[in-house]
């Protein structure tokens, strides 16, 4: 469960990340992440992933979009 927060920290550190606000975020959830029971933890770790994943989505559709009209 740990696991998926130290990788992120991880990729936001390789990223070259200047600000530490989004690191930062992802710390402070840490503790709170621990309370939960194990399958707790992995439906939500689904959901952030999918969160995240639908908003890139979203993201490259309008950035496609944008380029089409052009």
């Amino acid at each position: 469960m740990i696991s998926l927060e130290n990788n992120m920290l991880e990729w936001l550190i390789k990223q070259g990340e200047e600000n530490y606000e989004d690191l930062n975020f992802f710390r402070s959830l840490v503790p709170n992440m621990k309370q939960l029971p194990p399958t707790k933890m992995l439906f939500l770790r689904s959901q952030f992933q999918n969160l995240v994943t639908d908003e890139i989505i979203l993201l490259q559709n309008n950035l496609l979009h944008l380029q089409l009209q052009v």
